[in-house]
């Protein structure tokens, strides 16, 4: 059982959970900028912003606001969705860390000790 769980043999999978969760990490700031910056450019968000009375709007702007407002419902969507893969990349990147670091302590202790 000791063999099965040496360092050495498991340390690629440990930098291996490190390197997905950096790769998670950099994907879901990746998608956050790129869909903030498409909800800044959305008809509905800069509609919004300039606070004017919905009442006052024609019937085709209205049809036209209706779909941006769709739209920008499905970039909040995904952005949410972005910090949620922020945060798995971040939890993954510390949990790889932790179990390296737990891992390695006891092999240098368990190396200091053997001679």
């Amino acid at each position: 059982m000791r063999q099965l769980l040496s360092y050495e043999k498991l340390k690629s999978v440990f930098y291996a959970l490190i390197l997905i969760g950096l790769a998670l990490l950099v994907f879901g700031c990746y998608r956050f900028i790129s869909t903030s910056q498409a909800v800044t450019a959305n008809f509905a968000y800069r509609y919004h912003q300039q606070n004017v009375a919905v009442q006052d709007i024609d019937e085709a702007t209205a049809r036209v606001l209706m779909s941006a407002d769709l739209d920008l419902r499905d970039l909040e969507r995904q952005r949410n969705e972005a910090v949620i893969w922020v945060g798995a990349g971040v939890a993954l990147t510390a949990l790889g860390w932790l179990i390296n670091d737990l891992f390695r302590s006891r092999y240098k202790k368990a190396l200091a000790a053997a001679p």
